[in-house]
């Protein structure tokens, strides 16, 4: 994707101008106005960069940029792509795909395109910069790309602005990935890789915000509480959201909880239900600004903490871009010697609100999220970032490695799934590349708990739920995590197949997700999860293809989770999967081992993660896997002995077609299986 012209408007505070610039760097003087727009080639990606002066004509002239959408641009492309998909932000907060055919009717605000060309792929990043923000939107030529540039201020009469970054590749995933390289090296941005995956989070957790709402007490954790303990559910950390706190017209009060709901705050509560279980970690809640409206001005805790606050021009009073860090650390230290190692800051794209005609979004969302994340060097950077998608945050944050994916889970939506599902997997498809991604909590007694469960489970994020007293069904848990909570992470987030990011799965074809995670020896195992999102029955293949770090070269076992069933897919070979409407399926994806390719704990969805150790010596293979419980292999050959921890198990064993089960009661303890299989004829 290369642009080959542009058409630039300028919208002043009282005239307008328009400029038809080549790309070439050459620079326009009109009037006062002093324009340059050039695209440079860097590192297998073009960046469009705007340059922008406008003089005085006179000591009293007050031109200068108008405050809603002083710049837009139209861009003449090489080539118009057949297909994009369009990541769009549908609210202050979050993004959503739009599968667009016409390159002219590209949602407002949108934030990065996918794009398909009859031989290549392109990822388009409408840019951030010092402080404008760039997002691709509709127009009226159809042969034109459309961009706007805003800063949350007006007047201003300088720019020098990066505009947008692309790149091609011979797959979508190259494209994109060649993009976030470059906002790496040239940006400092950090990649998902050099980002934290804190160590609460690689255990189940339950958060108190479906169960309780805003109706939080002491109380209602208690009981919560008493209830996982009872019925033997491995949860390792409690999230206390929105309601724990002091507040006033939606502005924070204070830092200590409402006394009202926690009359004694929260440390005895945290030691108790710490002494009577497994509990190890509690976190909080908070707002980007203290609370949803900023701070109250006439609060003891704004005179307290005036240093490090910042009065906004539209009355708010916010966590200082500039010395906030000293707000959140006093805040942070007092939950720490209340026990509490982390929290989840919401509404962080809140910046633009907070701060319109003060300072610009993009420079004023640097501050903010830098200033954060110094105070929460207290909490050790245990920081889950939410409601955070605008893309001046998504670049913004220095170090903390989650980031949720979506909006909120929504237990009485009648599209929830649907949406949920949707959101989250393209979301994935760059968000991914930057953070850890966070599919949010749901409900395990719920119409759709065991596909929710199945999305945590593949997700490659952090998985917790938020069920009401009394209604946590423990069996849907199970099937998640080992029995000390710790989950079977997958290697990154998942991600919709290639063949299928193109296309609007609600209205054709099966939605398809996959990812990939690592059993014994660094042997890569890939998952394909597949919905049928429409009103009539659709068809698709599953093929090795389909997961990048897979190769299709070589021979794979696709097991069935539901049927339990296994067949061998050689050399590129695909599966023909049909699916009626609403209906779903797990595939997993086994490298072919001689003889035996061990499936682990096969009740959990990713069970082959448990597998921790293989050796082979001629017809024999031990496998050490990490706890006990049903177990499962695929051969073409004969058993001739099965042994468990020593023991003969080989009368026990069940077979169908490919697969062998050993059926086995659970334990926490370490197990190793030895099979032996008869020598060839």
């Amino acid at each position: 994707m290369r642009c080959i012209s542009s058409d630039i408007q300028i919208n002043c505070l009282n005239e307008k101008k328009h400029f038809a610039l080549s790309p070439t760097g050459e620079t326009c003087n009109n009037d006062n106005y002093k324009i340059c727009f050039t695209e440079e080639e860097q590192d297998d990606c073009r960046t469009g960069t705007l340059k922008l002066n406008i003089s005085r004509k006179n000591t009293w002239d007050m031109t200068g940029l108008a405050l809603d959408t002083p710049i837009q641009i139209a861009l003449e492309l090489d080539k118009i792509p057949e297909k994009m998909t369009c990541m769009y932000m549908f609210n202050e907060w979050w993004t959503r795909p739009a599968f667009v055919t016409k390159i002219n009717e590209v949602p407002e605000k949108t934030q990065i395109i996918f794009c398909k060309y009859k031989e290549y792929y392109s990822c388009f990043l409408p840019m951030v910069g010092k402080i404008f923000k760039t997002t691709a939107c509709s127009g009226e030529l159809p042969n034109r790309m459309y961009l706007k540039m805003e800063a949350g201020i007006g007047g201003l009469r300088e720019i020098d602005e990066p505009v947008y970054l692309t790149a091609d590749g011979h797959t979508l995933e190259e494209a994109i990935r060649k993009v976030f390289q470059y906002i790496n090296k040239v940006f400092g941005v950090q990649l998902r890789e050099k980002r934290t995956f804190p160590e609460f989070l690689q255990y189940l957790g339950w958060c108190s915000w479906d169960a309780f709402y805003k109706e939080i007490n002491e109380e209602k954790i208690r009981a919560k509480a008493d209830e996982l303990i009872e019925k033997k559910v491995p949860v390792r950390w409690m999230l206390f959201d929105d309601g724990w706190m002091k507040g006033r017209d939606d502005m924070l009060c204070a830092y200590e909880a409402d006394n009202e709901k926690f009359p004694i705050g929260f440390n005895s509560l945290i030691t108790d239900i710490k002494q009577r279980s497994n509990i190890s970690w509690f976190g909080v809640w908070h707002a980007f600004g203290g609370y949803w409206a900023g701070v109250d001005p006439e609060s003891k805790l704004a005179k307290q903490e005036k240093d490090h606050l910042y009065a906004t021009v539209n009355g708010r009073l916010v966590p200082s871009p500039v010395s906030g860090s000293g707000f959140y650390r006093d805040w942070y230290q007092m939950l720490k010697k209340q026990q509490i190692d982390f929290v989840k800051v919401d509404g962080q794209s809140a910046v633009p609100i907070y701060f319109q005609q003060d300072q610009s979004t993009a420079s004023a969302a640097r501050g903010m999220n830098y200033e954060l994340e110094k105070g929460a060097e207290m909490m050790n950077g245990n920081v889950i970032n939410c409601m955070g998608m605008a893309m001046e945050n998504i670049f913004a944050r220095p170090s903390t490695g989650i980031s949720r994916n979506s909006d909120d889970f929504i237990p009485n939506r009648e599209d929830g799934f649907t949406e949920h599902l949707l959101q989250n997997a393209y979301n994935a498809l760059y968000h991914n590349e930057i953070y850890h991604c966070d599919w949010d909590m749901f409900w395990t007694m719920h119409l759709d708990a065991e596909k929710h469960s199945l999305l945590r489970a593949v997700s490659g994020g952090p998985v917790y739920f938020s069920d009401k007293i009394g209604e946590t069904e423990p069996d849907v848990l199970k099937k998640l995590c080992y029995q000390n909570g710790k989950l079977l992470l997958m290697q990154r987030s998942a991600k919709p197949t290639e063949d299928t990011v193109f296309t609007d799965p609600l209205q054709t074809g099966i939605l398809k997700l996959q990812n990939v995670g690592v059993q014994a020896d660094d042997k890569s195992v890939g998952v394909i999860l597949a919905f049928n999102l429409t009103e009539k029955e659709q068809e698709t293949v599953i093929s090795v293809k389909d997961i990048p770090e897979l190769s299709d070269k070589k021979a794979y076992w696709l097991y069935n989770y539901f049927s339990k069933s296994a067949e061998l897919l050689c050399g590129g070979q695909e599966k023909t999967l049909s699916l009626n409407s609403g209906e779903y399926a797990y595939y997993i994806l086994f490298p072919y081992d001689e003889p035996f390719t061990c499936l682990g704990l096969i009740e959990k969805y990713t069970g082959f993660l448990a597998v921790e150790m293989q050796k082979q010596k001629e017809h024999r293979v031990s496998f050490k896997i990490a706890e006990t419980g049903s177990v499962a292999w695929m051969t073409e050959k004969k058993i001739k002995n099965v042994m468990l921890n020593g023991k003969d198990q080989t009368d026990k064993v069940q077979k169908k077609g490919f697969v062998y089960e050993l059926i086995l009661e659970d334990s926490s303890e370490s197990m190793v299986l030895e099979l032996e299989s008869l020598p060839s004829e």
